[in-house]
């Protein structure tokens, strides 16, 4: 990143900021009333975006171009694109990733056959203002959280969501590219999605029927059916169960946890049920469940 372009601690009580730009993946996190609006670059691709409510514009020193930034879009810039961000709302949270070649090529390794470095690298040498779907936008959350608020640089959630980022910023350049992209977060069905999905991550180990989260999105029962699966490509209650087991494996790869112990809290009246729907997520039984070599490191 360029010399002083962004302070590695906190500046002011108004302006926090986490700056962790190192491999596998950077992540710089600032939330302020008002961005310095200095010129920024960093010697990686990265993209850039607010989170929630916030909006910035972002000039780009060649050309002089513009782009107004919400909720509704990711950023991505090529390595050494300079650039400066100004506040555009009242408090501005922004996560700029930074995408290290290590990174990318954990990506492409876990999603082998589907992509490569090379696809993923020739991608990353032009801006693109690319669609945030709610998937993106749950695994920018979720990330911020994993660097940010639990200081776990190399989780196992922390690596699932940078191989995720790459994977998305993948497949979103290429729909935008030429195939029809997934719905932003702005489109009508994904707003009642967007509702949806942060019910649940809220109250994930909660009981939380359809008539219960359909109610409280302000919807009924059949339209929050219809807009989750074109959203998200299943039913609510797959995609609980599904997260709730995303979870589990995630509490049992950190061997704090015994099997039953980790069904009971995900939900499961016994540990037989659990274990089924395990293997049918996963593949195996959660007792045969491995940490990653890397899990137990610690911070970086």
């Amino acid at each position: 990143m360029g010399a002083a372009d962004v302070h590695s601690n906190p500046v002011a009580t108004d302006h926090a900021i986490l700056d962790a730009p190192g491999p596998p993946t950077g992540l710089v996190y600032e939330r302020s009333a008002a961005l310095d609006g200095r010129w920024r670059d960093y010697s990686e691709p990265v993209w850039v975006a607010p989170l929630d409510a916030s909006v910035v514009e972002i000039e780009l020193r060649d050309g002089a171009v513009e782009h107004v930034l919400d909720k509704s879009a990711v950023l991505l810039l090529p390595a050494g694109a300079r650039h400066r961000v100004r506040s555009a709302s009242a408090v501005v949270e922004l996560v700029t990733v930074v995408f290290h070649p290590a990174g990318r090529e954990r990506a492409a390794d876990e999603y082998r056959g589907k992509f490569t470095v090379a696809q993923v690298d020739a991608l990353l040498r032009v801006p693109a203002l690319l669609p945030r779907t709610n998937w993106v936008n749950e695994i920018c959350h979720r990330y911020v959280f994993e660097r940010v608020v639990c200081e776990r640089h190399e989780s196992m959630a922390a690596r699932f969501c940078e191989v995720e980022l790459v994977k998305e910023l993948f497949y979103l350049s290429l729909e935008r590219a030429g195939r029809s992209p997934r719905p932003s977060l702005l489109s009508e069905a994904s707003e009642l999605t967007a509702r949806a999905l942060e019910l649940i991550e809220s109250r994930l180990f909660e009981a939380l029927d359809g008539d219960t989260l359909a109610r409280l999105c302000g919807a009924s029962r059949s339209t929050l059916l219809r807009a989750f699966r074109r959203d998200v490509g299943s039913p609510p209650s797959v995609y609980v169960r599904n997260r709730r087991l995303d979870e589990a494996r995630l509490m049992l790869k950190s061997e704090r946890y015994r099997v039953g112990d980790v069904a009971a809290i995900v939900g499961y009246q016994t540990v037989a049920a659990f274990s089924h729907a395990y293997r049918q997520r996963f593949g195996h039984a959660p007792s045969s469940e491995k940490p990653d070599s890397t899990s137990a490191s610690g911070n970086q």
